[in-house]
């Protein structure tokens, strides 16, 4: 495709065509989109943004799930209302790959009960090789929500929900499927492909928001690690986590030794932390909902970031690059 906006034609045919969950207008003259939210006097608008730039075929899959969960966890909110994207297409894209793109955020669309209110394309020489998006989700909250999540409190239990490293070995088992069909048989990847189906933490927001839990973090790039760190931070806490108690699949793990990963540092959209007063009646009320978790840890009153394997003791270091960026050649 030609650099620049994407032209009228392209637009109409490859992008608005496409989205049924829109509310974008086509009437406008040229290749634009726009939309509005209309708000109750008594509710507030909350914003989240994410950004995604990994090639990958699930890319705009995890961008949108991202913003979406990082709103949700920020805000203790259990029904976002819409997107907005913008997206930066290397100029090889051939089109038939944005109308696939288009469908897939359709899908997204429909599967979370949102809207795309607005969506931005141009096609860049300065990007190559894969498209980067950056999506932001839209929500309401009643005025009073907004003090719902007051923060961690030392004493409080750390629980975790799924597994960590689902994004990350998603991703690595569809880009890679042809290097490890030669260890692995297709029912073990095909399984480890399908934990992109588990990107959302909406449900587990909504349980853990009636459980009365004070804080919440997606856990997304850099992994787990990088996400307790920054769960910490914002509630200017400590924390002490038990590796052995973090949940992890044996599809994580072969994966990860496979392309000498470490699944502790690896994008793990799908997770969410969360503090609370009674960790394991939450892990209970998420397991009812068929929503796998574990207590990990506790929240302390310092500023020390611990995590315990068997008898050693080390500290969590500053979030460092995601290990999905790594070479795997």
């Amino acid at each position: 495709m030609r650099d620049g906006k994407l032209t009228e034609p392209v637009y109409k045919r490859s992008v608005l065509r496409q989205l049924k969950n829109s509310l974008c207008n086509d009437k406008t003259g040229g290749p634009s989109c726009f939309g509005a939210l209309e708000l109750a006097n008594d509710e507030v608008l909350a914003t989240a943004v994410a950004s995604y730039a990994i090639d990958a075929d699930k890319s705009i899959w995890f961008a949108i799930h991202l913003a979406v969960n990082k709103l949700a966890a920020t805000n203790g909110m259990t029904k976002p209302l819409a997107i907005a994207l913008s997206v930066f297409l290397p100029a090889e894209l051939e089109e038939q790959e944005l109308k696939k793109m288009m469908c897939t955020v359709d899908d997204i669309c429909t599967h979370l009960h949102i809207k795309l209110i607005d969506i931005d394309i141009q096609v860049t020489p300065v990007v190559v090789g894969f498209p980067i998006f950056t999506v932001t989700a839209y929500g309401s909250l009643k005025k009073d929500d907004t003090r719902k999540l007051a923060g961690a409190r030392p004493g409080q239990d750390i629980v975790v929900t799924k597994s960590i490293g689902l994004e990350g070995v998603a991703i690595l088992a569809i880009e890679e499927e042809a290097k490890l069909l030669k260890r692995y048989t297709p029912t073990f990847i095909y399984q480890a492909q399908a934990f992109a189906n588990y990107a959302s933490i909406l449900r587990e927001v909504a349980v853990a928001v009636m459980h009365g839990a004070t804080a919440m973090r997606a856990v997304q790039q850099g992994g787990i690690l990088a996400a307790l760190w920054e769960f910490a931070g914002e509630s200017n806490v400590g924390l002490t986590v038990d590796l052995k108690h973090i949940p992890i699949k044996q599809e994580t793990v072969e994966i990860c030794e496979f392309f000498g990963y470490n699944p502790y540092q690896l994008a793990s959209a799908g997770s969410l932390i969360v503090a609370t007063d009674d960790g394991f009646g939450l892990v209970r009320k998420l397991e009812a909902e068929g929503i796998a978790a574990s207590v990990i840890g506790k929240i302390t009153d310092s500023n020390d970031k611990v995590i315990l394997r068997d008898e050693e003791t080390r500290y969590i270091d500053l979030p460092g690059m995601d290990e999905i960026y790594k070479s795997r050649d």
